[in-house]
């Protein structure tokens, strides 16, 4: 399975899950040598016991420890019905990321490899690609986002470029929820005044620029060639808003925002020729 064309973190991820699946359904490859068909796994809460992930669905890094006392009177409930609602405040604040080192109680959680009743049950080739694609659709399309908020918030463009990156491929397999952050974390990119400034913004750009996201982009580019002022510094980014609505100019949205910008007194003679290239010479691109 070829993981090149996913960004670094999730293309880590997927390996991991891919590798955790193939050990599960074909029983490792060699039970003898590891420890009798156990796989070795990261002393961390997020492989204890005790440990129950938090929403249940997906590759999740947050949950909750069952070993605290709080969680008692529910213990029953959420093991054996997997409803959080009966504590669903307890657990938004008991909550924790589980990649953290263990605590003194961790127990080792036990992955037995070889198990018969599962290869009977499930008749699945971990090493086809067809089904490895599935796995990793299915995981990303129910991956929590919560990791990157603040990835998105940092001071750093280079993690602020990855988050977009990770994110941008989460809502390419259907997360809704990274769709949504995507888009805001976007919304959130100010207008461009530096070259740096042109440049971030045009790499995030291409991770949010798909036609199923037109509708929330065509807003956020109208808003960005008002109020970025044209110089050397913000060129590119100017000709890159153009150059969307030069693509998208057959939707009714864009061409009545085209004439509009020919009766405004604004915009530039320069932008205002592009725009009548865009409308009337079917584009000059």
């Amino acid at each position: 399975m070829k993981f090149a064309k996913l960004p670094g973190e999730i293309a880590e991820e997927m390996k991991y899950i891919c590798e955790l699946s193939k050990f599960i359904i074909k029983g490792g490859e060699n039970d003898e040598a590891d420890n009798e068909g156990r796989m070795e796994l990261e002393r961390n809460c997020t492989n204890c016991n005790s440990f129950l992930p938090y929403p249940l669905l997906g590759v999740v890094e947050f949950g909750i420890c069952l070993n605290d006392n709080l969680f008692e009177p529910y213990i029953e409930e959420l093991l054996e019905n997997q409803n959080y609602d009966c504590c669903l405040e307890l657990v938004e604040q008991k909550k924790f990321d589980g990649n953290f080192n263990c605590c003194d109680d961790f127990s080792m959680v036990e992955i037995i490899g070889g198990d018969s009743s599962i290869n009977d049950f499930v008749e699945i080739d971990i090493n086809d690609d067809e089904t490895l694609n599935k796995i990793i659709s299915s995981v990303s399309k129910n991956k929590s986002v919560e990791e990157y908020i603040d990835k998105f918030q940092s001071p750093n463009p280079d993690i602020r470029l990855k988050a977009f990156e990770s994110v941008s491929c989460l809502a390419m397999f259907g997360n809704d929820a990274a769709t949504k952050l995507l888009i805001n974390s976007f919304k959130e990119i100010p207008p461009p005044v530096a070259i740096d400034d042109t440049h971030f913004k045009l790499k995030a750009l291409r991770c949010v620029n798909r036609v199923d996201l037109v509708d929330e982009i065509f807003p956020l580019m109208v808003r960005d060639l008002y109020e970025t002022k044209s110089n050397n510094q913000t060129r590119q980014w100017i000709s890159e808003i153009l150059k969307f609505f030069n693509i998208h100019r057959n939707r009714k949205d864009v061409s009545e925002f085209l004439k509009k910008i020919l009766r405004e007194k604004q915009f530039t003679y320069r932008i205002k020729d592009k725009v009548k290239d865009i409308l009337f010479e079917e584009g000059y691109f």
